[in-house]
């Protein structure tokens, strides 16, 4: 095939990757230019090419070659120029472990502009200052007792958070729509927040997922007659309202049996059914998935409901995550012997487990001594699984581990694919989600305690984390990103 060539010879530029460990002097590749060619070589002594992408193309297709991350070999992209009598503008990044470099080939441009580079992102933790000034907030629904648990983010960037409110004498679903710098969305119920009531009882949100249509569903638990808990699910319509197309009032409660049951995850397939996902009365996995219009779905294990039992004294789903391949991960805890695990089971989409997910489609994983409980899960684009909790080997600590495709733990997320870290107060993370540009956005309470026994402050709490990867130079200690938020309010 004969390539169109630029309309000029191009300008090559190289500037140095400001995401990772500063180079100024570009002394770890050599970068050449062909004709419709650019050409990578990672001269670094130990660490040779790992990422090799476009930024950037301006009326030109560029093709990468697969490489086997780790190669000192050269590594040559090519370009297709669409139109040739119009200017050509690429930008591609190329990296090593430690280091990087920004590659621009221009032609025909006028005027210079900019050379766009990725988004620098936050090697030390620290806090995003574009979200409410400081990277976090506070939401009062006029009560003392708010608490956020589940959190998830609109295609348009607007965050949804889902928990309770304290109102009347009982408690209430509660939601709250902040727009991306944080402030509250007002075309949302008026003021960015909404409150529902099941049947004049306790009812408590504790998970939210969005449709494509952009409505939203929140599932948790409500209080029925004879005093006992039930799975409870509302759907939102966009302005906030409930949305009267799901079982005529926007309310559905469904039942596995006679004693306390609760959902603590929802999620929304591809086709519109919903799995809600947390415990029934037999202290196991429980899984309910329903139709559109808030019916059971009988092609989910025949009754539209999935009990699942690790074996051990008592095993609860606090999150549930759907695989692009139709799977379905719920994870949670499972108490053996005295000590919680993080539990995590894998379903095939009728229902059954997935028996390529650690050969039996369940895998636990211990913190220690201070054990570990999952409450949220996200995926990666890479298929890797995210799953966040808590452990209590200081008071309350954070505690995150990655899982690969299998279900084995990622031993590239700090060494062993577990991390946790204590504030100094007591950090419980309840949702996590993970943005397009790879940030994580977890939600959560921050409890401070304010004087004896049982007084404590309590606050919804947002902390959202740079995306770097963990780097691990060979003559120092891993670098771990952490971070935390103490806030209160009267």
């Amino acid at each position: 095939m004969i390539r169109a060539q630029c309309p000029c010879t191009p300008t090559l530029s190289l500037t140095d990757d400001p995401s990772l460990f500063p180079d100024p002097n570009l002394t770890s590749f050599t970068v050449t230019t062909g004709m419709n060619s650019v050409t990578v070589d990672s001269i670094d002594s130990g660490t040779g090419l790992q990422v090799f992408t476009v930024v950037n193309a301006t009326n030109a297709i560029v093709t990468i070659p697969v490489f086997t991350p780790g190669t000192f070999a050269l590594v040559t992209a090519t370009y297709t120029i669409i139109n040739p009598g119009l200017p050509v503008d690429i930008t591609l990044r190329a990296t090593n472990q430690f280091h990087g470099v920004i590659i621009r080939l221009r032609c025909g441009l006028v005027t210079p502009t900019p050379t766009p580079t990725p988004s620098p992102c936050l090697m030390d933790g620290s806090l995003d200052p574009t979200f409410d000034n400081d990277g976090s907030l506070t939401t009062d629904f006029g009560t003392t007792n708010d608490q956020a648990f589940a959190v998830a983010v609109q295609p348009d960037g607007k965050i949804v958070v889902a928990g309770r409110a304290f109102i009347g004498g009982t408690t209430d679903f509660a939601l709250a729509r902040y727009n991306p710098d944080g402030s509250l969305d007002t075309s949302f119920d008026t003021d960015g927040k909404v409150t529902t009531d099941f049947l004049a009882n306790n009812d408590i949100a504790q998970a939210v997922a969005l449709q494509p249509d952009g409505k939203i569903v929140v599932a948790g638990f409500a209080r029925v007659p004879g005093n006992r808990d039930n799975f409870a699910l509302a759907r939102y319509n966009p302005n906030g309202s409930l949305d009267t197309s799901f079982e005529t009032d926007g309310k559905v409660i469904p039942t596995f049996g006679s004693s306390d049951e609760e959902a603590f995850a929802v999620a929304v397939q591809a086709d519109g059914k919903i799995v809600a996902a947390g415990i029934d009365s037999n202290a196991d996995f429980a899984l309910v998935r329903l139709n559109q219009d808030g019916t059971l779905d009988t092609s989910f294990d025949t009754d539209g409901k999935v009990t699942t039992d690790f074996d051990s004294d008592f095993d609860q789903a606090y999150a549930i995550a759907l695989q692009p391949d139709g799977k379905i991960i719920a994870t949670g805890r499972a108490v053996i012997g005295g000590t919680t695990n993080f539990a995590l089971a894998r379903y095939n989409s009728n229902g059954s487990l997935d028996t390529s997910f650690d050969t039996d489609g369940k895998v636990m994983t211990a913190f220690g001594s201070g054990g570990g409980e999952a409450r949220a899960i996200a995926l990666q684009a890479d298929g890797k699984i995210v799953v966040a909790g808590f452990t209590a080997l200081n008071i309350i600590d954070f505690a995150l581990a990655r899982y690969n495709p299998n279900g084995s733990l990622d031993t590239s997320f700090d060494i062993d694919g577990k991390v946790t870290y204590n504030s100094g107060a007591t950090d419980l993370p309840y949702g996590v989600a993970v943005q397009p540009d790879g940030k994580i956005v977890v939600a959560g309470t921050v409890q401070i305690q304010i004087g004896f026994f049982e007084d404590f402050t309590r606050d919804f709490q947002l902390i959202r984390y740079g995306n770097c990867p963990t780097v691990i130079p060979t003559t120092e200690p891993p670098i771990k990103i952490k971070t935390s938020v103490l806030q209160q309010t009267k």
